[in-house]
């Protein structure tokens, strides 16, 4: 609800104002104010909306935080991208053009791949931050990945090795012809 919300701000937000101004005669003034409020007011409803994403989508239990900097990062850079790809629809949009009908929908859904794409930057932003903090913050511990952690990658790799190498040569019973054990060829099955 809340990110079709702050889509309606940038959406349908510049008829909204123009009609209040007109309606009410709130003259030009407010018309600039609305202009740079609706972007304020969906770049901070986008950053809550984040912010729940960024909580609860990773498998941690890092604490949530609004502000977090890839998510100011990131909607930044949503506010800017959403502008730049409203002035290329305006000055060179040719997608009813080539698609007829579905045109509307190919530009929604080339603007949600690269909401997306600013979404998943702000999250790495946070993750790359929580790695290099994860000694000195509580929080970016409980967010930091164990195993982007200085030598964790070696030793986690050394355990598998070992764990594959005691469950291959595990004992088998012996056969009744009395052989000795073999190498388990079902051990990986």
């Amino acid at each position: 609800i809340l990110v079709v919300l702050a889509l309606s701000l940038l959406v349908i937000g510049p008829t909204i104002g123009h009609w209040a101004t007109d309606r009410f005669g709130l003259g030009g003034t407010f018309d600039v104010v609305w202009g740079i409020g609706r972007w304020i007011g969906a770049g901070l409803l986008l950053m809550f909306v984040w912010a729940l994403i960024y909580k609860w989508l990773p498998n941690t239990d890092a604490p949530f935080h609004v502000f977090t900097p890839g998510a100011i990062i990131g909607v930044l850079a949503w506010l800017g991208l959403s502008a730049l790809f409203g002035l290329y629809l305006q000055h060179f949009n040719s997608f009813e053009a080539t698609y007829g009908a579905l045109g509307g929908a190919i530009i929604f859904l080339l603007w949600l791949w690269l909401t997306n794409i600013v979404l998943l930057v702000g999250a790495e932003i946070n993750d790359v931050l929580a790695d290099l903090r994860a000694d000195k913050s509580v929080a970016a511990a409980a967010l930091a990945d164990p195993m982007e952690i200085e030598g964790a990658a070696a030793a986690a790799a050394k355990a598998a090795k070992l764990a594959e190498d005691a469950h291959d040569n595990a004992s088998i019973p012996v056969a009744a012809t009395g052989a000795p054990p073999t190498r388990n060829p079902f051990a990986h099955s």
